[in-house]
């Protein structure tokens, strides 16, 4: 099914305002479990897209940065009793990929090769 342009904005427009109102009619566990994690592996799609659609480059590396930040989240909220502990495995799950990127980044864009 081939989508013009006008069709595509106007399903984008209503997934995104079911989306918002999803909550207001959905169970705490619809809401929660799998909407989350559906946008989560949305956004990996897209990423994916972008680099490889668009971009021409397989990139793999996008499900060790994805894995590491749910190992991060995942560790955090299983040692961690406190209220502020999801707040802080969201954080930790965010920040740590994207230092441990910048340092594999680092490596690779400014070491120098011997010939």
């Amino acid at each position: 099914m081939k989508f013009n342009r006008l069709s595509q904005k106007h399903l984008i427009f209503g997934l995104g305002i079911v989306g918002a109102l999803a909550p207001f009619f959905l169970s705490d566990y619809a809401v929660n479990d799998v909407l989350i994690k559906a946008m989560i592996f949305g956004l990996l799609a897209v990423s994916l897209d972008l680099a490889w659609g668009y971009g021409g480059i397989l990139s793999l590396g996008h499900a060790a940065f994805f894995g590491f930040g749910a190992y991060l989240m995942g560790i955090t909220l299983v040692h961690w009793s406190s209220p502020i502990a999801p707040v802080a495995a969201v954080f930790f799950g965010i920040v740590g990929p994207t230092l441990f990127a910048m340092v594999i980044g680092l490596l690779l864009f400014y070491t120098k090769t011997s010939e």
